[in-house]
């Protein structure tokens, strides 16, 4: 439901009012929005100040303890070690490609 995708039991759970209007409107109102996000996130294990992971070489076997390695276009293409973070935007959506996703714009939005 709304911009930021959430089932309606999430939604229950995590949405949150961001702009003070007295209702979590997590169709139309950004601040919402956002606010909602990061009230999900931060329930599913977002470690605030870490890194959800980074690109590595192609050929790299293994991620440190507690990460994957993710290669979403298979053993030549991009690779990524990951980290805590990563595993909590999947418990947001279980998808590799959707987690990169957030990721990758979360560092172009940080820079």
């Amino acid at each position: 439901m709304g911009q930021c995708q959430m089932i309606p039991t999430s939604f229950l759970a995590y949405a949150a009012d961001g702009d003070g209007d007295g209702r979590a409107d997590i169709w139309t109102n950004k601040a919402d929005v956002f606010a909602s996000i990061v009230n999900y996130l931060r329930a599913a294990g977002w470690r605030a100040g870490e890194a959800w992971g980074r690109e590595v070489p192609a050929g790299t076997a293994a991620a440190p303890a507690g990460g994957r390695i993710v290669r979403p276009a298979g053993a030549a293409g991009p690779t990524y070690s990951t980290a805590q973070n990563f595993r909590a935007i999947l418990r947001w959506n279980q998808s590799d490609f959707f987690a990169l996703a957030v990721g990758l714009l979360s560092d172009r939005i940080a820079a």
